[in-house]
């Protein structure tokens, strides 16, 4: 549990790595990170993995009234990923998200669902994902407008390699018609 307190501006840096080639690790990561009003926290995260080590990586955030979150994660190699991010944004809230990551030989599985559910929250999910060799790469993007709200999903993937595989599926779920939700993927 991540608690920032009220008008807090908090930065965190975050590396994760296997130390040697052929450990075979596993990593699990788990957090609920709360934002009190007025707060922010930005967040650098860098991972750096085996193709046969397994990372599991689930977060949960609660943006309180005008709290920010800007997370960026990025991974050149990132083995056998699950990363699972839950946000849910009230008045005001904003949470941008931008993942950078270059795949080779891995499994790798990306779920975020951003829940808008104050009104003039907002949230901007980025995915670069790259796949090489034999990577598999799933990603599943999902804004929810509850209020007059406002959101984007961008997935972006480049294969290169004949075995390589990329699903990217951005999806709106709109639940007032005051919500204006957009995505791009290619």
């Amino acid at each position: 549990l991540t608690l920032i307190e009220k008008g807090v501006k908090a930065n965190a840096l975050m590396v994760c790595n296997a130390l040697k080639k052929g450990l075979n690790c596993s990593h699990l990561a788990k957090g609920f990170i709360v934002l009190r009003k007025n707060s922010s926290l930005e967040v650098k995260h860098f991972h750096s993995w085996n193709s046969s080590d397994q990372i599991q990586m689930n977060y949960n955030f609660l943006l309180e009234e005008n709290s920010s979150v800007n997370y960026i994660f990025q991974s050149l190699n990132p083995g056998n990923v699950r990363l699972n991010t839950f946000a849910d944004l009230k008045t005001r809230a904003k949470f941008e998200k931008k993942v950078i990551m270059d795949s080779k030989n891995s499994d790798v599985n990306l779920t975020s669902t951003f829940t808008l559910s104050g009104k003039q929250s907002s949230a901007i999910s980025i995915l670069k994902l790259v796949a090489r060799n034999d990577s598999k790469v799933i990603a599943l993007s999902k804004l929810i407008g509850k209020e007059q709200v406002r959101g984007h999903l961008e997935c972006q993937g480049l294969l290169i390699g004949r075995k390589a595989k990329i699903e990217l599926t951005p999806s709106l779920i709109v639940e007032n018609r005051k919500a204006l939700l957009t995505h791009e993927a290619s």
